[in-house]
Order: C-alpha cells, then sequence, then structure tokens
C-alpha cells in the first residue's frame, strides 16, 4: 500500500474493498471507532472503584470510569448499569452518553444507541469519535446520506482519520 502515495492510496484501497464486499457485512464486523484513543483508565482497578463508590455512591464520575472498565472487561450489562448511574447523577455530561451509545452498539441495540449519540451532540459533544459512532449506527441502518453527513462532520475534526475515510468509502458506495 506504500506505493499507492498516502491518503490516495488509502481511498483507492478502501474503495475497491468496498466494492468487493457488500457493505452491511463489513460494517457488522468490527466497529470502527477508535475504541483505544478512548480507553485511558486501564491503570484504575475495578475493585478501587468499588472502595470509592462505597465511600461516595452518588459520584457520577467513578460509574463512568467503572462502567467503561467493565466495558473493557466485556461486561456490557454492568457497564450499562454503571453508565445509567452516572447519567441518573450527572444528566448534563455529554460524554456518558456517548458511553452508553458504544455500550448499547455492542450489545446489538442500535436503535437506542442511535438515540443517546443524539443526546450526546445535543449536550455538547463535537469530536470525530462522537460523529464516526453516529456514522457508524445510520450505516447499520442503512441511512447512508445522514451518515455521510456524521462523517464529514467527523473529518472536519480530524481530516486525516482512517475510520472517517474508511466510512466515507462505505456511504459513498452505498449511494453508488
Amino acid at each position: 500500500m506504500k506505493g499507492l502515495g498516502g491518503i490516495s492510496g488509502f481511498l483507492l484501497a478502501a474503495y475497491i474493498f468496498c466494492i468487493s464486499a457488500c457493505t452491511t457485512e463489513v460494517v457488522n464486523q468490527d466497529p470502527m471507532v477508535n475504541v483505544k484513543a478512548l480507553s485511558g483508565v486501564s491503570e484504575i482497578k475495578i475493585a478501587d472503584l468499588n472502595e470509592a463508590l462505597n465511600l461516595d455512591q452518588n459520584n457520577a464520575g467513578l460509574y463512568a470510569k467503572r462502567a467503561k472498565l467493565y466495558w473493557q472487561a466485556k461486561k456490557p450489562d454492568k457497564a450499562l448499569a454503571d453508565i445509567e448511574q452516572a447519567i441518573k447523577f450527572n444528566g448534563n455530561q455529554p460524554d456518558y452518553y456517548f458511553w452508553k451509545a458504544v455500550i448499547l452498539r455492542d450489545m446489538g441495540r442500535i436503535t437506542q444507541a442511535k438515540g443517546m449519540v443524539e443526546e450526546a451532540e445535543k449536550l455538547g459533544l463535537k469530536e470525530a469519535n462522537g460523529y464516526l459512532l453516529g456514522a457508524e449506527l445510520l450505516i447499520k441502518k442503512k441511512n447512508y446520506h445522514e451518515a455521510l453527513e456524521k462523517v464529514n462532520l467527523a473529518l472536519d475534526e480530524e481530516p486525516d482519520n482512517e475510520y472517517g475515510l474508511f466510512y466515507k468509502g462505505i456511504a459513498r458506495a452505498a449511494l453508488g
């Protein structure tokens, strides 16, 4: 791929890949939100958060951190319960709705996840990962025009975002 010339080579390869594969199958394989960039709490232990929550049971931030750890540990039911507690104690935090959307998406609850992304945006979430999650969910719902709008917002924030470029290729290929 090096010989193809950077982004244009990537776009060409993505386009060829999109043409040769069914778009819904590609999108349903793996989420394209950069989860490595999202998970920065790995050094905190769930046991430490349990102890902290025993001391401060109304701390939305602690519930949100534990939800992320449960999500990383592939315990979606516990993650969902904790992020819902975080929202209960602080319903004005757009990141909490974003994380609820991520968890719901992983549980296959696409329509609910889409609603949570929309809520996060209403509360002020304006970052590439949020837009890309919205685009992914819209593609799964076969709403390619709206997905392309979300991708373009993500690429406005991060023009070289490989996930954004990939989803742009998926949406454009689906639209012909």
